[in-house]
């Protein structure tokens, strides 16, 4: 009834599917590709990993600051006598939404020169929300 390489396309097709939908991180919350993921980090006026990614997409993230304070945010891959990636982000207060990918990592800091303080990041768009952070 089926040709051998029909069969084949099809079994390609699926696999294709199926990997495109977890690397793009569009897995139900929970998942290992929740999408919204929140980590809570302790940063202070140096450059701080927050995490590698690999997503051939694009991914939209959220960094949520102390609103009292200044934040930064660098992604990319870091290249040259950098320690962080090109792409800088900020300064800025609140909420930031950017996009990642396809490779690369990100790193926060604080831009105010008070000292360590602690950014909550989100994988996914935050919008205007403000939880509050403890």
């Amino acid at each position: 009834m089926f040709r051998g390489g029909s069969m084949r396309i099809r079994t390609v097709i699926i696999w294709l599917g199926i990997m495109s939908v977890l690397l793009s991180g569009a897995v139900l919350e929970g998942g290992p590709f929740s999408l919204f993921l929140v980590k809570e980090v302790s940063v202070g006026d140096e450059w701080s990993w927050v995490e590698d990614y690999f997503v051939p997409f694009g991914r939209d993230m959220s960094v949520q600051c102390f609103p009292e304070r200044t934040c930064e945010i660098a992604t990319g891959i870091a290249h040259g006598d950098s320690n962080v990636g090109p792409n800088n982000r900020g300064p800025f207060s609140g909420n930031k939404e950017f996009v990642i990918g396809p490779i690369g990592a990100v790193y926060v800091r604080m831009a105010d020169g008070k000292g360590e303080g602690k950014i909550r990041y989100y994988s996914g768009k935050i919008g205007t929300n403000t939880w509050p952070l403890p």
